[in-house]
């Protein structure tokens, strides 16, 4: 899973800025319903909804990630970065997921 999604998919990104001077972004992803392992992106993303402090530990761990993405300049060296700095935490949280099943 520390991958993500790894099957054919769309992502999108859209940012809407509201009238209250607000703005919000949105990540859709779309992928086959057959998709081999959404149901363990599925799980990921529940079992970080039932556990704040990981769910928060996650969400500092990948603000930390596009500092660290932001040092190189091509894509792929970011992109690379990025899930590197994040594998370990992910790690710890599958880890955390079997245990718990």
């Amino acid at each position: 899973m520390t991958g993500g999604i790894k099957e054919e998919r769309h992502f999108y990104k859209k940012l809407i800025k509201y009238t209250d001077g607000h703005n919000q972004l949105f990540h859709l992803h779309l992928t086959k319903n057959n998709n081999s392992n959404i149901k363990e992106c599925l799980m990921f993303r529940d079992f970080l909804r039932k556990n704040p402090k990981l769910a928060q530990k996650y969400s500092d761990i990948k603000l930390l990630a596009v500092v660290e993405a932001k040092k190189y300049r091509q894509k792929s060296d970011k992109k690379k970065a990025y899930m590197e700095t994040k594998k370990p935490v992910i790690e710890e949280i599958l880890q955390k997921m079997k245990n718990k099943f």
